[in-house]
């Protein structure tokens, strides 16, 4: 499979990189947990569901990608974001690739659905 990125920013594939580490654990997570809530679906979805968000959030706050470019980090720290002094700004934060502001990785979720 092509790694794409953008025309300016580098691919970043914590999905990708997430599914590659983890997924031959899942199988058994959800097999351990069906049987550990007598065969609650529901449940044991959830569960894994919770274990895989937290493996994704791992992999976008450690992933090993390619750094910001110089110019993203001085608009990161030009933005209307960062308030108050330059000792406010957590500078290992900023300059890490898809961990600034913390929206995506609160982002990541599951949802369980019978539909």
């Amino acid at each position: 499979m092509e790694r794409v990125g953008t025309s300016t920013s580098p691919p970043r594939p914590f999905m990708r990189q997430t599914i590659n580490d983890h997924q031959d654990g899942w199988g058994k997570a959800l097999a351990t947990s069906l049987k550990a809530t007598d065969y609650d679906v529901h449940r044991s979805l959830d569960f894994v569901g919770e274990i895989i968000d937290d493996q994704i959030r791992t992999s976008i706050r450690e992933g090993s990608f390619a750094p910001i470019s110089e110019r993203t980090l001085e608009a990161r720290l030009a933005s209307s974001k960062r308030t108050g002094t330059l000792k406010s700004v957590n500078m290992e934060t900023a300059c890490k690739p898809l961990v600034d502001t913390g929206l995506m990785l609160g982002s990541v979720s599951h949802e369980v659905s019978d539909d």
